[in-house]
C-alpha cells in the first residue's frame, strides 16, 4: 500500500493533468506572473524525477519496510480469474480508452493546438456523453467533483486578486529580506524544502498550494528566479510532501483507511519517503529544465 501509494503521487510529477493541485499551481502562476506552463512544458521539467523515482522508490521502501510476504505465485491465477469474471471488453470500455488517449493527446499537443486543457477535458467529457459512456445523471452525481470546481475557481479568483492589489508583493519583500546573502537558487532550494514540509499543517495539497504558492512563488521571482522555473519548481514540489501525512493529498486516505499500514508507520516512513523524493525533484527538476531550456 504504501509503495502504491507514493507511485501515484510521483504521476503528479510527471504528468501537469495528473492532479487538480497542478493545474492550480499553473492558473495561479498565469494569475501572478502572465506565464502559462504547457503540457509538455511541466512534462520536460518532471519526467527525469519523475523515471528516477519511479525506479528508485519501490526498491528503497522495500528496504526501509520490506513487506511480510515476499512471494504470491498465486497472484497471476488470482487475477486471471478475476479478468474472467469481468469478460469480454464493452463497447463503451473501447470508446473511453480511445477518448482518454485523444485526451492526452490533445494535452501534449497544446503547445501547437492552442487548446486550453480544460477546453480538452470538456470536449472528453462530451465525447464520453455523445458515445453513450457516460450519461448527464452520472455527470451530475459527481458531486465531489462540481465541489472542487466551485471552490477552486473561487479561489484563483481570490489569488489573482491578491496579486493584483499587491499584497504578494508586499509579503514576498518583507520575506526576501530574511533571505538575502542567498542568491534566487539556493533560496529556492530552502523554499522548496518549506513548501514541502509544511504539508504537515495543511488537509490536502490543494490547500497548501492555496496558502503558499501566491506568496513564495513572488518571493523567488522578486528574488531574480525566472518565471518559468519558478512556477514548475512548486510543480515539482507538489509530490514530495504527498507522503508524509495520512490526509496529505486527496488519495491519501483512500490507501491509509484500508487498513493495513499504522498511522505511526505510515508518518515515519512517511518522512523518509518525502526527504528522498524532495532531494529527487529538486535536484532532477533542475537537472530537466537545463537540458530542455527552461533553465
Amino acid at each position: 500500500m504504501t509503495t502504491a501509494h507514493t507511485i501515484n503521487t510521483i504521476t503528479v510529477t510527471i504528468f501537469l493533468t495528473a492532479c487538480s493541485g497542478n493545474l492550480l499551481i499553473t492558473s495561479l502562476g498565469a494569475k501572478l506572473f502572465g506565464y502559462d506552463i504547457s503540457w509538455w512544458e511541466w512534462f520536460q521539467a518532471g519526467v527525469i524525477p519523475g523515471v528516477i523515482c519511479m525506479i528508485l522508490m519501490p526498491w528503497f521502501i522495500y528496504k526501509i519496510y520490506p513487506p511480510e510476504i515476499k512471494a504470491t505465485p498465486e497472484a497471476p491465477a488470482m487475477a486471471q480469474k478475476e479478468l474472467d469474471k469481468l469478460g469480454p471488453i464493452t463497447k463503451s470500455e473501447i470508446y473511453v480508452a480511445l477518448i482518454f488517449v485523444a485526451c492526452i493527446i490533445l494535452w501534449a499537443t497544446a503547445i501547437w493546438t492552442k487548446l486550453h486543457p480544460t477546453a480538452v477535458a470538456l470536449i472528453g467529457v462530451l465525447a464520453c456523453v455523445v458515445t453513450g459512456s457516460l450519461t448527464w445523471d452520472d455527470i451530475l452525481g459527481e458531486k465531489t467533483a462540481w465541489d472542487i470546481l466551485i471552490w477552486m475557481g473561487t479561489l484563483i479568483g481570490m489569488a489573482g486578486l491578491l496579486g493584483k492589489l499587491g499584497v504578494v508583493a508586499v509579503f514576498a519583500d518583507f520575506v526576501s529580506n530574511f533571505l538575502k546573502g542567498y542568491d534566487w537558487f539556493w533560496a529556492s532550494f530552502f523554499v522548496s524544502a518549506a513548501f514541502v514540509y509544511s504539508q504537515y499543517f495543511f488537509a490536502s495539497g490543494t490547500a497548501r498550494i492555496t496558502a503558499l504558492f501566491s506568496a513564495f512563488a513572488a518571493i523567488l521571482v522578486a528574488m531574480g528566479a525566472p518565471i518559468p522555473f519558478t512556477i514548475l519548481l512548486f510543480g515539482l514540489m507538489n509530490s514530495p510532501g504527498c507522503t508524509l501525512t495520512h490526509y496529505s493529498s486527496g488519495v491519501t486516505p483512500i490507501f491509509f483507511g484500508v487498513g493495513y499500514v499504522p498511522q505511526g508507520t505510515w508518518w515515519c516512513v512517511g518522512l523518509a519517503i518525502s526527504v528522498v523524493s524532495f532531494l529527487i525533484h529538486f535536484w532532477g527538476g533542475v537537472l530537466g529544465m537545463k537540458l530542455f531550456g527552461i533553465l
